[in-house]
């Protein structure tokens, strides 16, 4: 095995995976990618575009039922071939090739790392909101503006292996609790404050309501493997963020959003130069 393995997971959503296959195409001549599996529930919607946006390098479009996005990461990782693994999903864009090369050039020469991580640039309905530029601390996971997306993360495939599979039981949250499970691991990792990526915000991800349940969940499911100090905190950061959450709707539903919505990303901004 060698290489990199990029994970796709898309539903009904062709112009999501336009994009980002478009994106990749930097990559081309770098030698950097080994395969990319589209993982799809909806080939009638996806098939065209791979057939006029097909990357440099072979891709295998594997036809899922619609179980979710988590079932879809498992099944892709399964039958992945690439020493290492990324997660870039329809509607997700590279936005620094050089950078991920660089990444897997630490993971080259550094065999004790079990991933490398940098930071996303948020947007919502196409307006560049911040970047989120995270460590793989337990600190840094406390606060939900400043958690790891894992489209930031390329994977050592042995430490995936030994941290084991997304859990399918969570809709949202399901990738925080891998991280930290990576975190209880003593997974070793690499932070490049840099973001990667363009995440486009929004869908089931910002059902805050449910995202803070499932928060919740994740906690009460690791409290075994998490640190004690850690798990009271987060129990503290929870509400603290749901509060945050209750305050930026407030905010945007206001007669002077416009006045304050600046203050509102510079609070975001430096809680995550804090963390």
């Amino acid at each position: 095995m060698s290489g990199l393995s990029i994970v796709t997971a898309t539903f009904r959503d062709p112009e999501g995976l336009r994009r980002t296959l478009r994106s990749l195409m930097p990559l081309e001549g770098l030698g950097l990618v080994r395969e990319q599996l589209v993982v799809d529930s909806s080939p009638e919607w996806s098939e065209k575009v791979l057939e006029a946006h097909s990357p440099p390098w072979p891709v295998r479009h594997l036809i899922e039922p619609a179980r979710g996005i988590y079932a879809a990461v498992n099944s892709g990782i399964s039958a992945s071939e690439g020493r290492y693994l990324w997660l870039l999903h329809g509607g997700d864009t590279l936005r620094d090739p050089p950078l991920l090369a660089e990444m897997i050039r630490r993971l080259d020469e550094d065999a004790s790392l079990d991933l490398v991580c940098a930071g996303a640039e948020l947007h919502r309905d196409g307006e560049r909101l911040y970047p989120r530029l995270p460590s793989f601390t337990f600190a840094a996971s406390l606060w939900g503006a400043n958690r790891l997306c894992h489209q930031g993360i390329v994977y050592r495939r042995v430490a995936l292996g030994r941290v084991g599979p997304f859990s399918t039981e969570y809709l949202i949250a399901s990738d925080y609790h891998h991280h930290l499970r990576c975190l209880a691991a003593g997974c070793r990792a690499l932070c490049i404050r840099r973001p990667l990526v363009d995440f486009e915000l929004g869908g089931a991800s910002d059902d805050h309501r449910r995202s803070m349940a499932e928060c919740r969940q994740v906690a009460r499911s690791l409290r075994r493997e998490l640190p004690r100090p850690f798990y009271l905190s987060h129990l503290v950061a929870l509400e603290a963020e749901a509060a945050r959450v209750r305050l930026v709707k407030a905010v945007a539903q206001s007669p002077f959003s416009p006045l304050l919505r600046p203050l509102w990303l510079s609070l975001n901004r430096g809680v995550r130069r804090l963390l």
